[in-house]
């Protein structure tokens, strides 16, 4: 990872057909929260709805530029992180007529930490389900949201409890 920079590399397309953003307070540092986010090897043991996490590099490394493809609610993506510094995550995706960009931004606020997680989604199977996508997207955020937070403050209580 490298030092915060408050831009993504790549931003989300706000003229795509869809877009959604999502915030919640967590109580846990920025630190751990990038820790847990970005150790993409894991997100199946939090995000229920993945089943496989795959880094194409040979290091294991997740770093801006790592390639690596999953699989949420049956669909395989590929994607690509563009973003990885101690403050922002993101990554591009593509599957069957879809494309992603997704944003995560971490922003201290004394003990707790603000997460705010963005996304635009295009191509032609999202133009064809535009409705049901833009009332989807956002339930699918934050429950992303939600199950990061449990996540994240289970690890700090672990923590408290040594």
């Amino acid at each position: 990872m490298t030092h915060s920079v408050n831009v993504f590399n790549t931003e989300i397309n706000y003229q795509a057909p869809v877009i959604a953003h999502e915030t919640i307070e967590i109580h846990a540092s920025k630190k751990t929260i990038m820790s847990i986010l970005s150790n993409i090897l894991e997100w199946p043991t939090w995000r229920q709805d993945i089943s496989n996490v795959q880094l194409l590099s040979s290091d294991n490394n997740v770093s801006t530029g790592t390639d690596f493809e999953w699989k949420s609610n049956g669909l395989k993506y590929n994607s690509q992180i563009h973003t990885c510094t101690t403050s922002l995550f993101g990554w591009t995706g593509k599957t069957i007529g879809a494309y992603a960009v997704h944003n995560w931004k971490l922003t201290t606020n004394k003990s707790r930490t603000t997460v705010e997680v963005s996304e635009s989604l295009e191509g032609l199977s999202i133009k064809l389900m535009k409705r049901k996508m833009q009332s989807e997207l956002p339930l699918l955020l934050r429950k992303d949201l939600h199950d990061l937070k449990i996540q994240c403050e289970k690890i700090v209580a672990e923590v408290k409890n040594d």
